[in-house]
């Protein structure tokens, strides 16, 4: 078995921590335990302002046990980012309604339960763990004394998606249950593109989210795996690895037509539906061709033997790419937007210096050359 190695290049730095230590509530401590007096004549030791650690450290959660108890842990541990991320999606549902085509806002409260009970009827079909999981984040995060709902901790995970409500072809499923009480790039290499007998998996992205951070799954059934980059709350963003050395990596790209819009399995449900329960990347890619999906995403997606495929989707179609069908030896590499023909129409015309393309074009060419 070939060993995989994941590098992940992030805009701000990412630091998975084993322990990480609060000098906040160390200051604390010594503000309510000050020193002893001395007597005259006797300096006093000034001690060095504690530093705090870089605000763009991403702090790191570890989390185990049964759906339920996962997502508890989870809420509990990242209470405050949480109710930040709530407070901020619920402000740009219920805002002004925006002047661009499939943007999310000027919706009511009853609207946006109304669209989550649309995701949650794929939910329930395709990854019904998720029912489970987000109660437990509810219960987490309330107990930790930041309140949020079931459904807060849905809207988390289909913030991507919730602009397919706009599209006139968006085939709302009935009948549906209530609820209960963008620059990424991404490629792998393997065989004669290695130096050394491995699959390098590399993923970068520029977002500006505050409060991200990254996760270690342990749950009782099914696969260990790490996610990062997304902001609290969320369960996968644009990476994600199990410990049987499968890797998928995510970006999103144009679906420009009501069609291409649909109901269906939120993007962030179903990448880590597929690290928890996949252990190939050909297990992955029968799974994910199974969903019924929202809108325009690629998906990169390989294992530790080297088999990998670039997916590319919208609610209405998907594609299959692997190393060859475009000129690639032993890589592949996916931008922000769409190569196969018959994806082209869900996109429009790309321009040759927009950076989805100059991305690839770099991310290419140094592949094949070097």
């Amino acid at each position: 078995m070939k060993r995989t190695k994941l590098l992940a290049l992030f805009g701000s730095i990412c630091l998975i921590l084993a322990l990480t230590v609060s000098f906040t509530g160390l200051g604390s401590v010594l503000a309510d335990n000050p020193q002893d007096e001395l007597p005259p004549g006797i300096a006093k030791k000034v001690e060095p302002e504690p530093e705090l650690l870089p605000p763009s450290t991403q702090p790191l959660v570890i989390l185990s046990g049964s759906d339920y108890e996962m997502g508890y842990q989870y809420g509990y541990q990242a209470a405050e980012g949480m109710n930040w991320f709530k407070n901020k999606l619920w402000a740009e549902m219920l805002g002004e309604e925006p002047g661009a085509y499939y943007a999310m806002g000027g919706w009511t409260e009853e609207e946006v339960y109304e669209i989550l009970q649309g995701f949650q009827y794929y939910i329930r079909e395709y990854t019904p763990e998720f029912i489970d999981i987000f109660k437990g984040m509810a219960d987490g995060s309330t107990a930790a004394g930041y309140p949020i709902s079931y459904a807060d901790a849905l809207l988390m995970n289909a913030e991507w998606d919730m602009e397919v409500a706009t599209s006139e072809e968006a085939n709302y499923p009935e009948p549906v249950e209530p609820l209960p009480p963008h620059h990424c790039s991404s490629f792998a290499a393997w065989g004669d593109e290695t130096s050394e007998d491995a699959v390098i998996t590399i993923h970068s992205e520029d977002d500006p989210f505050a409060y991200t951070m990254g996760a270690v799954v342990f749950p009782d059934e099914g696969n260990n795996v790490i996610q990062g980059g997304g902001e609290a709350g969320t369960w996968a963003f644009t990476y994600l690895q199990n410990d049987k050395g499968l890797f998928i990596g995510l970006t999103a790209s144009p679906a420009k037509r009501d069609v291409d819009n649909q109901f269906g399995l939120p993007v962030n449900l179903s990448l880590f539906h597929l690290a928890r329960y996949c252990d190939t990347a050909e297990e992955a890619k029968d799974m994910l061709l199974s969903f019924k999906l929202t809108c325009g995403y690629i998906y990169l997606i390989c294992d530790s033997d080297g088999d990998c495929y670039a997916i590319e989707t919208t609610g209405a179609l998907k594609s299959v790419r692997t190393a060859g069908d475009f000129g690639e030896k032993d890589f592949l590499v996916i931008t922000n937007h769409y190569i196969t023909e018959e994806m082209q129409d869900s996109q429009g015309t790309i321009k040759p210096t927009s950076s989805t393309a100059r991305r690839y074009e770099q991310l290419f060419d140094n592949l094949t050359e070097y």
